[in-house]
């Protein structure tokens, strides 16, 4: 099995599968804390980011795929534009990452209002 450019083993681990993974941790542990505000914000805003390195990761490849391979070839272009539609279709980042900036506004908004009632 050839080595994509990003470095992972055959088509089906792709970039956006292997970034997931630190973000929906993320989003998990902000979830869990119900106590410290100041935390879940952390680790709200902490899953934005690893969920943006994703995207960007994930688009790198894509375009190193692109930079290598033969155009000449449709095994090559067929795998190149399958990995452009499941990166547009499939939209496993992006629901992350708008758990993630909906978490960190609702947690901000808290740490906002109870910093407010103490010093009101």
């Amino acid at each position: 099995m050839p080595v994509t450019p990003t470095g992972f083993e055959g088509p089906a681990l792709k970039a956006l599968e292997f970034a997931a993974k630190p973000v929906a941790a993320k989003l998990r542990d902000a979830k869990q804390r119900k106590t410290d505000d100041v935390e879940r914000s952390i680790d709200y805003l902490e899953a934005a980011r690893e969920a943006i390195k994703g995207l960007e990761l994930e688009a790198q490849a894509i375009l190193s795929q692109a930079m290598v391979s033969n155009l000449g070839d449709q095994r090559e272009v067929a795998a190149l534009r399958g990995r452009l539609e499941a990166m547009l279709q499939e939209d496993r980042m992006r629901p992350l990452l708008i758990q993630a900036v909906e978490g960190a506004d609702q947690a901000t908004r808290q740490l906002r209002d109870q910093i407010r009632s103490r010093f009101a």
